[in-house]
């Protein structure tokens, strides 16, 4: 069985806030535009996956900010360090942070972006009505914004209202939501959010299996995502793409993508590595027969779910390793891994787990 999603690590990446330009007009001194700089780098090496830079530039603008008491550098460093937070899926105190941000800056142009920020934590959580509402209360300051930026800004919120509507089941209105901000993206050549927005519609069309329409947006996606070096997308983008091509039987391609997903990943300066594709991977070798590999990679995947305490990866880990050795004919030990996933699928009262190992 293939994994997708696992709780704890993003793999539908969401409008990240990208306000950085959008200070409040103010006679430019010498410290105030060092703050900026080092908060726009800030942003970029989070979109980059540097989350070892991204934290050092934010600390240190907060750090400058305090010391000149500058209200928005200090707004959005609240910002940037929140999003760090939650990149290190520290999620409890990155919503600690980027609540306080809102409580402490409630007139800075940060604002809008915090509760964006927010609503990205909720989603990831699987919270999604709290999400929305996150990203409602975005919307209803975002005439803080003016002109080009408030547009784009109610086009990048709304998609991800439409990532919200896709978990909920309303497909209809999610790939409206997504092909609006799509629209816009090609519009205003904005590349980051084209990415995006094909990204998500992408996954709106694989839950609906429509895989040839799911590939189509997924391509286009990892193409806009490549053009930028948007390093947090990529991984993702190409573990969606492999499932496609494995769902096709295009099982090289597929290799090539779980690869560039997992060198992707580890490239990454913050290292964690991407237990989705590394499991995936594991079940495609067993597909395709390659049963040492098979193990290596499956082995890998329940390693460092029991490490990083993944739940739904120790189920698929065990049930895949109890496919590999059934394959094998070594029907002891598969039967031993078969019962260990319904262990775990009964301490996570699962019953759809629980359906698939009975």
């Amino acid at each position: 069985m293939n994994i997708k999603r696992l709780p704890l690590l993003l793999v539908a990446v969401l409008l990240s806030s990208s306000s950085i330009f959008a200070f409040q007009n103010e006679q430019a001194k010498p410290d105030t535009t060092l703050i900026k700089l080092m908060l726009q780098e800030a942003y970029q090496a989070e979109e980059q996956g540097n989350v070892e830079k991204a934290k050092r530039l934010a600390n240190t603008a907060d750090s400058l900010s305090q010391r000149i008491d500058f209200e928005e550098g200090l707004a959005y460093a609240t910002l940037r360090k929140g999003t760090v937070l939650a990149m290190e899926q520290k999620f409890d105190a990155a919503l600690a942070m980027l609540n306080n941000g809102i409580e402490k800056y409630p007139g800075t142009l940060a604002v809008p972006d915090l509760h964006v920020a927010i609503g990205n934590i909720q989603r990831t959580l699987g919270n999604c009505e709290e999400s929305i509402r996150s990203f409602e209360e975005a919307l209803q300051v975002s005439d803080l914004f003016k002109g080009l930026k408030k547009e784009e800004f109610k086009a990048g919120v709304n998609m991800n209202i439409g990532g919200c509507m896709e978990i909920l089941g309303d497909y209809a209105g999610a790939i409206e939501k997504h092909l609006a901000a799509l629209e816009y993206a090609q519009a205003n050549a904005d590349t980051s959010l084209m990415a995006l927005s094909q990204m998500n519609i992408g996954n709106v069309y694989d839950e609906q299996q429509d895989i040839e329409k799911a590939g189509y947006y997924y391509e286009r996606a990892i193409e806009n995502a490549t053009s930028i070096n948007m390093g947090r997308a990529l991984p993702g983008l190409y573990n969606n793409l492999a499932l496609i091509r494995d769902q096709q039987e295009r099982f090289e391609e597929a290799e090539n993508l779980y690869l560039n997903a997992i060198k992707t990943q580890r490239e990454m300066s913050n290292g964690t590595p991407f237990v989705q594709s590394i499991h995936n991977l594991g079940t495609l070798y067993r597909k395709m027969g390659e049963y040492d590999k098979s193990e290596e990679y499956l082995r890998r995947g329940l390693s460092l779910s029991k490490k990083m305490n993944i739940a739904v990866g120790l189920y698929y880990g065990n049930i895949e390793m109890g496919y590999l050795f059934q394959a094998r004919e070594i029907y002891e030990t598969a039967i031993q891994y078969f019962e260990n996933a319904r262990q775990i699928a009964s301490d996570l009262e699962n019953d759809t787990f629980l359906s698939e190992v009975n």
